[in-house]
C-alpha cells in the first residue's frame, strides 16, 4: 500500500512549476542550498543522465523546475523496497 502525504517546502522556499534553473549544476546548487539536502553532484547527474529527474528541454539546453526537484527529492526517500 502506498502512502502519499503533501509536505510543505522549508520555510522561506517558493516552487514554481515553471521551469527556471537552468542546467544540472544550477538545479544540484539549488537542491543542497535551498532544500539543505545533502546529495552529492555525481548522484544527481547519474539520475538525470537516467531520466529520473523531471526536466525540460528548451533550445537544447536542460531547464528544472523548483517545484518538480522538490518533489522528486521528496520522493527519493526509503529507495529499499
Amino acid at each position: 500500500m502506498s502512502r502519499t502525504m503533501a509536505l510543505s517546502p522549508p520555510v522561506g522556499v517558493e516552487l514554481s512549476k515553471v521551469p527556471t534553473l537552468k542546467g544540472k549544476h544550477e538545479a544540484h546548487q539549488w537542491i543542497t542550498e535551498m532544500l539543505g539536502v545533502r546529495i552529492t553532484y555525481n548522484y544527481f547527474l547519474t539520475q538525470c543522465n537516467a531520466k529520473r529527474v523531471p526536466r525540460t528541454k528548451i533550445a537544447g539546453a536542460l531547464f528544472f523546475s523548483t517545484a518538480d526537484l522538490y518533489e522528486w527529492v521528496m520522493g527519493q526517500g526509503d529507495q529499499s523496497e
